[in-house]
C-alpha cells in the first residue's frame, strides 16, 4: 500500500519547478532540469522501496518547492587559501535551490545521475548531509533493505534496470 501510495504521489500534484531563471543556461536548460527533477523523483521512489526507514512522503512534500537550475559550472573561491572548490551539484538552502553542472549531467550514467539528484534532494529534506548515506547506494548497487526476500530483491533490481535503460536510451 505504501508502495502505491508513493507511486501515485510521483505521478500526480508533485511538481519540483524545473525553469532557468535569468537564462543562466539556455539552449535546452529546462530539459535538463526537468531530468534531473524526473529523476530524482524516480530515485526517491526506488530508495523507499529499499528502505522503509524513509518517509518519501515527507521528502516529496519537502522538495516540491525547490527550484532545478542548470548551470555551466559550480565553483566556489575560498577567499582563506585561495582554492577552488567545484561541484556537480550544490543545494543552497537560502534559495531553495539546487544548481546543478548541465554538462556534466549529460556525462553521467544512470545510476550516477540517481545518486546525485537523490542526494541533493534529500539534502532539502534535512535526511543527508554530506555523507551519501542513502543516495550512495546506486553506485553501490545495495539499495535493498536487510531482510528483504529474493523476489522483492530481484524486482527492484529489474525495476532499475528499466529505469536506467529508458534514461540512458534518451526515453526520460
Amino acid at each position: 500500500m505504501k508502495g502505491l501510495l508513493i507511486v501515485l504521489l510521483l505521478t500526480t500534484g508533485f511538481t519540483t519547478f524545473a525553469f532557468v531563471p535569468g537564462q543562466r543556461e539556455g539552449g535546452g536548460g529546462n530539459v535538463l532540469a526537468a531530468e534531473f527533477a524526473s529523476v530524482g523523483r524516480i530515485a526517491l521512489e526506488i530508495l523507499g522501496r529499499g528502505d522503509d526507514s524513509l518517509d518519501v512522503i515527507s521528502i516529496l512534500e519537502a522538495i516540491k518547492s525547490t527550484k532545478i537550475t542548470p548551470v555551466r559550472n559550480i565553483c566556489f573561491l575560498d577567499l582563506n587559501t585561495g582554492s577552488q572548490s567545484c561541484f556537480t551539484a550544490y543545494y543552497n538552502a537560502s534559495e531553495n535551490e539546487i544548481k546543478f553542472n548541465n554538462r556534466e549531467w549529460k556525462e553521467l550514467n544512470c545510476r550516477s545521475k540517481m545518486m546525485l539528484a537523490s542526494h541533493e534532494y534529500l539534502r532539502v529534506a534535512g535526511v543527508e548531509t554530506e555523507d551519501y548515506k542513502f543516495s550512495g547506494r546506486f553506485l553501490l548497487g545495495n539499495f535493498v533493505r536487510e531482510g528483504m526476500d529474493f523476489d522483492e530483491s530481484l524486482k527492484l533490481r529489474v525495476y532499475v534496470h528499466s529505469v536506467c535503460a529508458d534514461i540512458e536510451g534518451g526515453k526520460q
